[in-house]
């Protein structure tokens, strides 16, 4: 881990789905169960695609999880030090190439950094047309919102994922084919809402 500080030994992963925590959703028996593993020296690790500004809230619910793997394993983040552990960062120049071909296709990209997540500000207020309108509240809370996401990303340091929601699986599909060749991994995933 880069020499840095090393995860407890006694860990398990747990996972939610991001509209749970979106809308403030913590069910009793998992704050119960996790309190319990807690308790018993067990360090519960919450294992998500997304970035921690976006899991503020959830680690209000449950404040006894220090450990996140985020950002779909690009970074593990300690909540009490409020600092990351370790960190699989993708490029800014590999950000901008992922944004500008999303763009071509009309797409919505995403991009999440260690301390924030960002999106652009026209692509937010329609996110049904993404087939994401589920994100929408959440993404108009706390993303920070640009004009262009390939240039942004030219000026990150930080890129720990970046999503690219479509309006088709055709443009999906077409757009992944486009893209298999760059040398980060990619993965195209159909979304059910």
């Amino acid at each position: 881990m880069h020499g840095e500080k090393e995860l407890p030994h006694h860990c398990v992963g747990y996972g939610r789905n991001a509209p749970d925590i979106g809308q403030d959703h913590c069910p009793g028996h998992c704050a119960r169960d996790i309190r319990a593993a807690s308790e018993r020296g067990i360090h519960v690790v919450y294992c998500t695609g997304r970035a921690v500004p976006e899991l503020k809230l959830y680690f209000d619910m449950v404040p006894m999880m220090r450990y996140a793997v985020c950002s779909t394993g690009a970074l593990v983040y300690d909540r009490v030090e409020k600092h990351c552990i370790d960190r699989r960062p993708v490029k800014s120049e590999m950000a901008a190439a992922l944004a500008e071909t999303a763009k071509r296709y009309h797409a919505m990209p995403h991009i999440l950094t260690d301390d924030e997540t960002i999106v652009a500000a026209d692509d937010v207020t329609h996110m049904k047309d993404f087939h994401a309108g589920i994100y929408q509240p959440m993404f108009e809370r706390i993303t920070r919102k640009v004009a262009d996401m390939a240039e942004e990303a030219r000026h990150l340091t930080s890129i720990g994922k970046v999503n690219i929601y479509f309006r088709s699986s055709e443009d999906c599909h077409a757009c992944y084919e486009e893209l298999r060749t760059l040398p980060c991994p990619l993965r195209c995933r159909r979304r059910l809402h």
